[in-house]
């Protein structure tokens, strides 16, 4: 389902990102401004990846994590994904946006986006080109092709940033400790497991890092 941080008067904890990598491990992507410019890498598909990048971030900051439900695990359909007039295709990893580009984050599930951008594409006589295609990729190429209004079609929650390091949120982000997150990313062995499912005597938190040293 993804998750996204919004960090503007913080970045999350070494643990914040373990816990948000447990059930969102399809691959990582931060943009953050670094005095000058926004700079942004994605392609992150191991934790170390996140965590050792983690020291040179400043705020304002936007991170996700990834799970994927359309198009493959790959480095290019992790996010952000670049909403810009000259060049929407880009699937660049790493670089720092120019003057009217944003960068779009994406926490949802939308079956309708490549339909949307297919009929678009027909009516300007374009094809899509399907290789690294995801839900999420396609409403970028359509804010890109006619702007933020497209993000009307969708119940997602997005997270935009745009080249002077002001964050657009939208849809409903909840607050914690000072950042803003776009779903519940904490891993609860209860709601892998259930509750007392195969008859098990569920423990708390405490209980199993007393007991084995966690």
């Amino acid at each position: 389902m993804c998750v996204i941080f919004v960090c503007r008067s913080r970045l999350p904890t070494e643990e914040e990102l373990r816990q948000a990598w447990v059930r969102n491990s399809d691959g990582a992507g931060v943009a953050w401004w670094d005095g000058k410019k926004v700079r942004w890498q994605k392609g992150l598909m191991r934790l170390s990846d996140v965590l050792e990048l983690l020291p040179h971030l400043n705020l304002p900051c936007v991170l996700h994590f990834r799970a994927a439900t359309h198009g493959g695990v790959t480095p290019e359909l992790t996010h952000p994904f670049i909403v810009s007039v000259q060049r929407p295709f880009s699937l660049a990893l790493s670089g720092t946006l120019k003057r009217g580009e944003q960068l779009l984050f994406h926490n949802g599930v939308e079956n309708n986006a490549m339909s949307y951008l297919v009929q678009l594409l027909a009516l300007k006589g374009q094809r899509l080109d399907t290789a690294h295609m995801s839900d999420s990729r396609a409403i970028a190429l359509l804010v890109s092709m006619v702007g933020t209004v497209a993000l009307s079609l969708f119940n997602s929650k997005f997270a935009l940033l745009n080249w002077e390091g002001d964050i657009e949120v939208r849809g409903h982000f909840y607050e914690e400790n000072g950042l803003l997150v776009s779903s519940h990313y904490k891993w609860d062995y209860r709601q892998t497991y259930g509750y007392g499912q195969y008859g098990l005597c569920l423990k708390d938190e405490e209980w199993w890092k007393r007991r084995f040293d966690l």
